[in-house]
């Protein structure tokens, strides 16, 4: 048991500041309630939280752990000239550079620094094609060492031949016989018809949807109206993808009324990826036509939803009809989705250290949130009734060391690109 003494509680959809005693339930899944001093149980833990505000923990709709070496290393000699190069010149030489090794350690890294973030669940999107077999299992169980949730997938795409896309949806199939998972599709640019098929067949046989690069660039678009003479989501519509609950479609910048159309009326859900879009000079996200089922994600850039909200209502605000509570209810969608799938990352709270100079109400948390709130801020993570993080240490994992190896074996990566 953990008591929260004096905290403020910021309720998630009405954003009323409840202050108490905030008991956390460790034999009930991490479930909170107020209660008098004199009620404590036995064995609890008293922290007291004086001006100190509690709210539910952030959810990252769509991540790249195995981005993670690839940061500050050394740039290509030529400089891509565009997001096609950036590619082909980058990413998909990073990811064939990884070995299983590199895998994990990219994932502990990466739970480490989404909890550091307030983040408790992550949804993840992976591709290491010289390193398939049991990539998932293994990332998986760094984030359940770390004690936080992932749901993962693996990339799968025809462009490194049949049999790398035949190992990749092997390993899909193996991991959802034993795990919760995605279907992981790169994007429609880089799979076949045969493959688009086979990914439909696995989805359905376990219940789930898959998780794709959808219109993040023009040429995505152009290859597929070029090749199969109709757009990406008419092309994705023809394999179930879109009557999947849980399908995610990433990005999603060039699309056509008509395509939005399509999306809002299915039960799938769009993740926008704002600093990736401006980093890649891809153009920038509009949600007007797609409806409520918008979540907010990092693209493997960082783990802060923080700064990702931030920048989505910053940037949005140019360029689509929206407001803050907008923006933020895209970020909490993060949470609602992943909810469906572990119900008690509900109960996940993280406790912030806010400086703040005017006082916080319902009606100028956003304010707050937007003009003030920064991860550096963020002092505990409980999940599962458990600290995850306490006093900005995490609890379960010795990082020194995680950050030690993946130093290593970044310059090893480097070395091999």
């Amino acid at each position: 048991m953990i008591l929260l003494k004096n905290i403020s509680l910021i309720h998630q959809n009405h954003f009323d500041i409840e202050k108490g005693h905030l008991l956390i339930d460790s034999t009930k899944a991490g479930a909170y309630r107020f209660i008098e001093l004199e009620e404590i149980p036995t064995y609890t833990e008293v922290l007291d939280c004086e001006g100190m505000i509690a709210m539910k923990a952030f959810a990252n709709g769509h991540h790249h752990t195995y981005s993670t070496l690839a940061r500050g290393m050394p740039l290509p000699k030529q400089a891509p000239k565009n997001f096609l190069e950036i590619l082909e010149k980058i990413w998909w030489k990073i990811d064939k550079g990884l070995t299983a090794e590199m895998n994990e350690i990219s994932a502990y890294y990466t739970a480490i620094s989404s909890v550091k973030n307030g983040v408790a669940s992550v949804i993840d999107h992976h591709s290491s094609p010289s390193s398939i077999a049991g990539s998932l299992e293994k990332m998986q169980t760094a984030f359940n060492n770390t004690g936080i949730e992932g749901l993962m997938c693996y990339e799968i795409s025809d462009r490194n031949g049949q049999k790398i896309s035949q190992q990749s949806l092997k390993e899909t199939r193996n991991f959802l016989e034993k795990n919760m998972g995605l279907v992981g599709l790169h994007a429609s640019f880089t799979l076949e018809n045969n493959t688009l098929k086979e990914a439909s067949k696995i989805a359905k046989e376990f219940n789930t949807g898959i998780h794709i690069h959808l219109a993040e660039d023009i040429a995505d678009q152009a290859d597929c109206e070029y090749l199969y003479q109709k757009r990406i989501v008419e092309r994705l519509e023809e394999y179930g993808f879109l009557e999947l609950q849980k399908s995610i479609f990433a990005h999603g910048l060039h699309l056509s009324d008509k395509e939005k159309e399509m999306l809002k009326k299915s039960p799938a859900w769009i993740v926008q990826n704002p600093e990736s879009n401006l980093n890649n000079q891809v153009g920038y996200f509009n949600g007007q036509g797609l409806g409520d089922n918008i979540m907010l994600g990092t693209d493997g850039m960082h783990s802060n939803m923080i700064r990702s909200a931030q920048t989505a209502y910053f940037t949005g605000i140019n360029f689509e009809p929206i407001n803050m509570f907008q923006v933020y209810h895209r970020l909490r969608n993060s949470n609602k989705y992943i909810e469906k799938t572990y119900p008690n990352t509900k109960n996940a709270l993280l406790v912030m250290e806010y400086d703040n100079p005017t006082p916080i109400i319902p009606e100028n948390f956003l304010s707050h949130f937007f003009f003030g709130f920064e991860n550096s801020q963020i002092k505990h993570l409980i999940h599962q009734g458990r600290f995850v993080m306490r006093d900005r240490k995490i609890s379960q994992i010795d990082e020194e060391s995680v950050l030690l190896e993946s130093q290593k074996l970044a310059q090893q990566l480097w070395k091999r690109l």
